[in-house]
């Protein structure tokens, strides 16, 4: 099979994008969406996504497992709509886990 150079350049075109386009993604600012867990999705990909405030967030396999239907969050995402960090906001009338019964 022959050399075909416009295809070598066109997929070092399209990785190079790509990795622009990861390093650029992952710098601030970033966006934030908090609100109820109202869903959680496998996508087509095998990717993992939760739905927080209409917003489709692509979090990791662990972090999929971990969080319920429900859950308060606060989540914080790159331009490309994937969690950099997720708070769980416990309301303040329960009782942690870690917090010791009363004497």
């Amino acid at each position: 099979m022959p050399f075909d150079a416009s295809l070598a350049m066109s997929r070092l075109r399209r990785w190079v994008s790509r990795f622009i386009w990861t390093l650029v993604d992952a710098l601030p600012p970033y966006r934030r969406a908090e609100g109820p867990l109202l869903s959680k999705e496998h996508g087509p990909d095998g990717k993992h996504y939760i739905r927080v405030s209409s917003a489709r967030i692509e979090v990791d396999r662990v972090t999929f497992e971990r969080l319920n239907i429900g859950d308060d969050l606060v989540v914080r995402l790159t331009k490309g709509f994937r969690a950099v960090n997720i708070d769980v906001i416990q309301p303040s009338n329960q009782p942690t886990h870690d917090a010791e019964p009363p004497a």
